[in-house]
Order: C-alpha cells, then sequence, then structure tokens
C-alpha cells in the first residue's frame, strides 16, 4: 500500500470512528451539560481522551479538504463549549 492510500485511509477510519462514535458521545454530554448536570468521571475522561487525539491528527486535518478543517473547528468549538459550562455548573 503506498503511503497516499495508507493516509487516506487513516483519515478515513479517523472521520467513521468520529461520526458513529464519538460525535453521538459529544452531543449527549452537551445535552446534560446544557441541562445544568456535572461532567461525570466518564465524560471528563472522554473529552480528555479527544482533545489528545485531536491534537495528534490535526496534521490529517490541515491536509484536508476545506470542509473538513471547517468541521474539525466546528468540534473544537463545541468542547470549548462544553468545558465553559462544565466549569460554570463546578463553580455555582
Amino acid at each position: 500500500m503506498n503511503e497516499s492510500v495508507k493516509q487516506q485511509a487513516i483519515k478515513q477510519a479517523l472521520f467513521e470512528r468520529f461520526e458513529k462514535h464519538r460525535l453521538p458521545r459529544i452531543l449527549d454530554i452537551k445535552k446534560s451539560v446544557d441541562a445544568g448536570h456535572p461532567l461525570s468521571k466518564m465524560d471528563t475522561e472522554f473529552l480528555e481522551e479527544l482533545i489528545h487525539d485531536a491534537q495528534d491528527n490535526k496534521h490529517y486535518v490541515a491536509e484536508s479538504p476545506e470542509d473538513i478543517q471547517v468541521l474539525f473547528t466546528k468540534v473544537i468549538q463545541l468542547y470549548k463549549e462544553i468545558i465553559e459550562t462544565a466549569l460554570k455548573i463546578e463553580t455555582q
């Protein structure tokens, strides 16, 4: 398998994992904190893993079409909103 095909396969796998597994959980966490519930330990660990993975894989995003870059930016914004809301809940 040449490098270009390998890179495309990795990008596809990352996107599928995000779409099928991670995004639904992110949206559930967002709904929970928006309802005033604090983050659970599992939620916090999940978000930490997502942030770590985003940092590790940002070079794939940089090499991707603009629509993927825009999606990545929106997801990072969603993480930020979840964390900010969770912090407000914790400090009340």
